[in-house]
C-alpha cells in the first residue's frame, strides 16, 4: 500500500495538534508528580516524545543524531512544547518537500546501539505519529492518577471535526 504525501502531511499536523492540545492543558503541579509507567513523569513522557521526533528526523537527513537526550530538557515546560511544535512544522516542511516516491525510499541509519539498519521513509512516518500516540495514551492515565479530571479529547475524528 502506497500513501501520497499529503496523508502524510495531515498525519504529522494531526501528531502536531493532539500534542499540542493534551500537554498544553497539562497542569504545571502535575508534570513531576512520580508515576508508574514507561518514564517517570509526565514531563519525562512529553520529553521522550519530543525526543524521538528530533532522533527521527535526523536520520531521515541523513545525520547521526548520537548521544543528544532531549528528554534531560531542563528549561521551562512551555518552551519545550513550543520546540516540539517547531520540530513537528521541520517534519511536515520536510515531506511537503518530497515527491511521493521518496516517500517510499529506504532510509539507513545507525540504532543508538550502534547497529546499521535501515527502514522505508513512510514506515518511519508512520511509527513517529503512532509512537507519539501511544505515549499520549499513558500520559492521560498518567493525569488521571495525578487527579487531574480536565483532559482534553485528542483523537483523530476530533481533528478532522475542528
Amino acid at each position: 500500500m502506497t500513501i501520497a504525501r499529503d496523508h502524510f502531511a495531515q498525519l504529522l499536523s494531526y501528531n502536531s495538534w493532539a500534542n499540542q492540545r493534551l500537554f498544553g492543558a497539562i497542569p504545571a503541579e502535575a508534570l513531576d508528580v512520580p508515576q508508574t509507567s514507561s518514564f517517570p513523569t509526565i514531563r519525562r513522557t512529553v520529553l521522550h516524545i519530543w525526543d524521538a521526533e528530533w532522533v527521527w528526523f535526523e536520520r531521515v537527513n541523513g545525520h547521526n543524531p548520537g548521544d543528544v537526550d532531549l528528554e534531560l530538557f531542563d528549561g521551562p515546560f512551555d518552551e519545550a512544547l513550543r520546540r516540539m511544535k517547531q520540530q513537528t512544522e521541520a517534519w511536515i516542511a520536510h515531506v511537503a518537500s518530497l515527491s511521493d516516491e521518496q516517500l517510499h525510499e529506504v532510509i539507513h541509519y545507525r540504532m543508538h546501539s550502534g547497529v546499521e539498519t535501515s527502514q522505508r521513509f513512510d514506515e518511519i512516518l508512520l511509527h513517529v505519529c503512532n509512537h507519539a500516540t501511544f505515549h499520549r495514551g499513558q500520559v492521560v492515565t498518567m493525569l488521571r492518577a495525578a487527579g487531574v479530571t480536565s483532559i482534553p479529547g485528542t483523537d483523530l475524528i476530533l481533528y478532522f471535526r475542528r
